[in-house]
């Protein structure tokens, strides 16, 4: 399974709130703000922030679109040069933001990815608690292997396909055979899209 980590940021600033509130009247449900605004009004931005913060994401584009435009690195140098970028844009977005902003900042991008690609299974409650911890430590057991010096690239790769099968058989364990089968036609879709 292809879990996607990263683009933190960028993920948690382009979502929509998925939390909406209730109309008095009629109780239809009014429309959450999406992408930054969302981000910002959950988050309950003062103007000074969201300039800041603004200002910080718009570095971060032009500088992944003049990594992405680098013809001399490797798609390996591009790919951990961008992940340096997202870890520094986050960790400079972390420091505008209050210590009550910074928490609900992280619970929201855990919200936002630590489920993302199962989403569409319906997971009930109880499933979302065993696969939240199983999740995490995917996480960290990638980030161990990407910051490890040590390693090639193509050492690496092969931990991170070790990680991900891991992970999978986990996580198989606690879906549904239902859910297991639109799973496997998810990704079976996803990697094999229809040519056209």
């Amino acid at each position: 399974m292809r879990l996607r980590f990263g683009v933190l940021v960028i993920a948690c600033f382009s979502f929509t709130a998925l939390a909406q509130t209730a109309r008095p009247e009629g109780n239809r449900p009014l429309p959450t703000p999406r992408g930054f605004n969302g981000t910002a009004h959950e988050l309950n931005l003062t103007d000074q922030q969201k300039s800041e913060v603004e200002a910080l994401l718009k570095v971060e584009r032009e500088q992944r679109q003049a990594i992405r435009n680098n013809s001399s690195l490797t798609p390996e140098q591009k790919r951990d040069q961008l992940r340096q970028l997202r870890r520094s844009t986050h960790d400079q977005v972390l420091a505008v933001l209050t210590p009550e902003q910074q928490q609900r900042f992280q619970q929201r991008h855990e919200h936002v990815s630590g489920i993302g690609p199962l989403a569409p299974l319906d997971l009930t409650p109880e499933q979302k608690l065993k696969i939240g911890p199983i999740l995490q430590a995917d996480r960290q057991q990638t980030r161990a292997v990407l910051s490890d010096s040590s390693l090639t690239p193509q050492q690496k790769r092969a931990k991170l396909q070790d990680i991900r099968s891991t992970t999978n058989s986990q996580i198989q364990t606690v879906l549904s055979p239902t859910q297991r089968q639109r799973l496997q036609q998810f990704k079976q879709h996803s990697f094999n899209p229809p040519s056209g």
